[in-house]
């Protein structure tokens, strides 16, 4: 199963539209995003709102609420990463370390910071999308790997 934190839902919604997504359910692929980065969606597509709500409602996007003491983690780590990243960003870096579960990201700085700063898993959308490929391959159906890139 991937559990997978992401701080955008561009990558995701673009994977639900060109189909990709529709091979798994909810208990192989889980996307998860914090409610500070999934509330700044001011300079998202209006298509992306309305498919992450379909992602939602599939219970493949999950919206996570930060608590206290995930507030208070963001906080210490912001002030650490500050001003390399936004208070939305840490907050997903820290949702990921405290489950530990994968960071998607294409950002070589947040990469680079999460693996060795935090410890973390981190990988881009070009493993993700290789390894759902390959998943779907081995329930017998065949993708052009190259199109989905091109596609995304």
């Amino acid at each position: 199963m991937y559990k997978i934190v992401v701080t955008d839902i561009h990558v995701i919604t673009r994977l639900y539209r060109i189909g990709l997504l529709k091979y798994f359910n909810s208990s192989e692929v889980a996307f998860y995003i914090t409610d500070l980065c999934y509330g700044d969606l001011n300079s998202v597509f209006q298509s992306d709102r309305i498919f992450s709500k379909r992602l939602i409602d599939e219970g493949i996007l999950h919206v996570v609420s930060s608590d206290s003491d995930d507030i208070r983690e963001v906080q210490k780590y912001y002030t650490v990463f500050h001003p390399m990243f936004v208070v939305k960003t840490v907050s997903a870096m820290v949702f990921a370390k405290r489950f530990n579960y994968r960071l998607l990201t294409n950002d070589e700085l947040l990469s680079d910071v999460a693996q060795k700063k935090m410890g973390l898993k981190v990988s881009g959308k070009e493993w993700l999308v290789a390894n759902l490929v390959g998943d779907i391959g081995a329930m017998g159906f065949n993708l052009d790997e190259d199109l989905i890139y091109e596609l995304i």
